[in-house]
């Protein structure tokens, strides 16, 4: 564009140096000299006038069109260049826009699995401490099985020892009393059966008799008879007794031994229950601590990606800056060098006016 005062120049060394007619002097272009293009074209016109003393202007003329069509064309030709590169500029902008936008995503999306990530992390540790508490207390509650069942055990134990001491006292006890049916005040002794207290006095007494008639005189006939069939009565009915209790001592540690069994069968049921329980806490807890570590690598992961993300939007952000910083002082020379081409261009058409009002005959 400036190879217009180039041209200017040339054509000022071109052109006499008479003074016979003085351009510049014309009251219509006064308030042109304030502006340094319309100056330097109004004195080149003065000389190139002056070389032909004002009676050819024909060369002016020609000059001014020829400078107002390369004006013309220059900016023609600057609109071209910026529309290419401003859309170049804005090209590599909505480029790097996308791309921008498209790391905003993924690191949103990055930020809410680092969330949910976070969160399952908490909640395996919860469970980690929940499935710890729980094996804890099992542990607890079979100490305090055993010790429970432990001592109901000794206690039935020691039970069915007291009752089979019982049972066996009873039976000596009925034993005893075996031998002396058919036994009393030395009628019908046997000599096998050791004489109690009461039948050595009665044999002793039966001894100091004369006869068993004299015996009659004393006591009623049937006195012994009763007291025999009395005394064995009443042994019959003890033995029945004795019986009966012996039997219910059977019984009673019968019942004693099955339930006791039946003790030990339900503790070793609800331990092994117990241990089972145990093992899938142990082994949900060991889940929980793989998914920990799991999430925690993946979380790791995803926050170094994110960073990474984050790195590479901060740098596009920056060229997008630089970028549109660019394209805007582009848009600005243009807009500058547009509107002092369109003055110039305004200069030229006023100065030709002037030349074909003035200098044309």
């Amino acid at each position: 564009m400036r190879t217009i005062n180039v041209c200017l120049v040339l054509l000022f060394l071109t052109i006499g140096l008479t003074n016979s007619f003085d351009f510049a002097s014309l009251n219509e272009i006064q308030s042109l000299k304030q502006n340094s293009f319309a100056s330097s074209l109004i004195e080149t016109i003065s000389l190139s006038l002056s070389a032909s003393k004002g009676e050819d202007a024909s060369e002016v003329l020609s000059m001014l069109n020829n400078l107002n069509s390369q004006l013309e064309s220059d900016q023609e030709a600057d609109d071209k260049t910026f529309s290419a590169k401003n859309l170049e500029f804005q090209n590599h902008i909505d480029q790097l826009t996308e791309e921008i936008n498209k790391l905003a995503a993924e690191i949103k999306d990055l930020q809410a699995r680092i969330a949910e990530l976070a969160g399952l992390i908490e909640a395996a540790e919860n469970n980690i401490r929940a499935f710890e508490e729980r094996v804890q207390n099992l542990k607890s509650t079979l100490i305090d099985m055993e010790r429970t069942f432990e001592a109901d055990k000794k206690y039935y134990e020691e039970k069915i020892a007291s009752l089979e001491v019982m049972k066996v006292k009873l039976s000596e006890v009925t034993e005893k009393l075996r031998e002396m049916i058919g036994s009393v005040s030395g009628v019908n002794k046997f000599e096998h059966i050791a004489a109690t207290e009461s039948e050595k006095r009665d044999i002793a007494w039966k001894e100091a008799q004369k006869s068993f008639l004299q015996i009659k005189k004393v006591i009623p006939s049937n006195l012994l008879e009763l007291t025999m069939n009395a005394d064995q009565g009443a042994l019959q009915k003890l033995l029945e007794i004795l019986e009966t209790i012996s039997e219910d001592v059977s019984k009673e540690i019968v019942a004693k031994r099955t339930y006791l069994d039946n003790l030990e069968s339900t503790y070793e049921d609800l331990v092994k229950q117990m241990h089972e329980e145990i093992d899938l806490n142990e082994n949900a807890k060991q889940k929980q601590l793989e998914n920990k570590t799991a999430y925690e690598n993946e979380k790791a992961e995803k926050e170094n990606e994110k960073t990474e993300k984050e790195a590479r939007k901060a740098g596009l952000e920056k060229e997008r800056e630089i970028n549109v910083d660019l394209q805007s002082q582009l848009k600005s020379t243009h807009d500058k060098e547009a509107q002092d081409r369109k003055k110039e261009i305004g200069i030229v058409n006023v100065l030709l006016g002037i030349v074909q009002k003035r200098l044309v005959k």
